[in-house]
């Protein structure tokens, strides 16, 4: 509850902004992204999270838009390593675990 009040200032604050993904438009690529991370994780296609292939539509996306630079904070090594040719578009860290 605490987090989501945090994340609802933040947005109404201009600190964070919520991004819509076009699904239509970007579905084939989210089916490309799938079958890479499928293929790098060594699982199958229904298997991959859908979250996963969103976020990296919507780099995809935002890069294209030319929008503001994208910042992704995860502990999934596979996915930056997808995400690493968005370089110039994307800051990413790996985060430790505890």
């Amino acid at each position: 509850m605490v987090s989501a009040l945090r994340i609802s200032s933040a947005i109404e604050q201009g600190i964070m902004k919520v991004e819509n993904l076009d699904y239509r438009k970007y579905s084939k690529v989210m089916d490309n992204i799938r079958k890479h991370l499928s293929r790098l994780g060594t699982k199958l296609e229904h298997a991959v999270k859908k979250g996963d292939t969103e976020l990296i539509a919507l780099v995809i996306q935002l890069s294209k838009e030319g929008k503001e630079k994208v910042f992704v904070s995860t502990l999934d090594k596979r996915l930056l390593r997808v995400l690493e040719p968005f370089s110039h578009e994307v800051d990413y860290e790996i985060l430790e675990t505890l």
